[in-house]
């Protein structure tokens, strides 16, 4: 059917902007390796992509896939922990792009504070309780030992304080652990 003037068709198709997903803010916290994905949708049949809108950026070693929506890579190494914040364009090719804005936290790797080396000399059969190994960091961390390392019998390691406590073995002569 037309109009009154015949010219024009009855109907108007009119196609409607990408519809965000994801909430604008932050997508979390991440210690090395980063994986999440963005999301925005389309009303119509229209396939969505993703670009970083101008004057945004990622971290080195970080992409954002235009055709998913995933950000992935691995971070960079840091000294304190980051915020990075930018903004990805959701675009279906026809209607202006639509902008959101996106934030991450890159937490820092703990730095030492205790100095590597000796911890002491103590005599054998000698209960011990050494001062926290320490690092700097905001977040909780754990103490392990590391793969192929062993503390004397009757020693361990506190994992959420770092401190070494125990009874020293008795040892025939001096020994260095």
């Amino acid at each position: 059917t037309s109009n009154l003037f015949g010219l024009l068709p009855d109907a108007l198709y009119i196609n409607a902007s990408p519809v965000w997903q994801t909430a604008s803010g932050s997508l979390g916290a991440f210690a090395e390796e980063v994986s999440m994905s963005v999301s925005a949708t389309a009303t119509d049949d229209s396939t969505i992509t993703y670009a970083l809108a101008a004057g945004s950026s990622l971290p080195s070693g970080v992409t954002l896939n235009s055709a998913t929506g995933l950000i992935s890579g691995t971070l960079p190494n840091i000294s304190t922990n980051t915020t990075y914040t930018f903004t990805i364009n959701a675009s279906d090719g026809s209607n202006p792009v639509i902008p959101r804005t996106f934030s991450f936290i890159s937490n820092a790797a703990p730095a030492w504070v205790t100095a590597s080396g000796s911890l002491g000399s103590f005599l054998n059969n000698t209960s011990i309780t050494t001062s926290a190994l320490s690092v700097t960091d905001t977040d909780t961390v754990n103490y392990t030992l590391a793969s192929g390392s062993t503390l004397p019998s009757g020693l361990t390691l506190n994992s959420s304080t770092g401190v070494i406590s125990g009874t020293l073995p008795v040892v025939s002569s001096d020994t260095t652990y």
